[in-house]
């Protein structure tokens, strides 16, 4: 799937765990429930790229300073439709 599409397959797996958690999570924590041999320094490198794209929201847990335990990131479900619907209107040409 994510070879037709060039996305890497970590980056699926990330949104793909934030769809399926709506409260979103860590980069600890998404790192960890996807599984022993990925490092929560490459998931938040993605999150961070997936947030600037607008793929991702991030917020703070109880007004702290931003730092990378206390961020949680949520899949932008309006970013994520859009996005698919707009590549299936491109593909389609329609």
């Amino acid at each position: 799937m994510s070879g037709i599409l060039g996305i890497p397959p970590l980056r699926l797996e990330i949104l793909r765990h934030l769809y399926q958690n709506a409260d979103g999570g860590t980069s600890g924590e998404v790192a960890r429930a996807l599984g022993p041999t990925i490092g929560y320094k490459t998931v938040l490198r993605h999150l961070q790229q997936l947030e600037a794209l607008g793929a991702v929201t991030a917020r703070l847990d109880d007004n702290q300073a931003r730092q990378g335990q206390h961020v949680v990131f949520q899949l932008s479900t309006s970013a994520w439709t859009g996005a698919l619907k707009g590549l299936k209107s491109y593909v389609e040409g329609t």
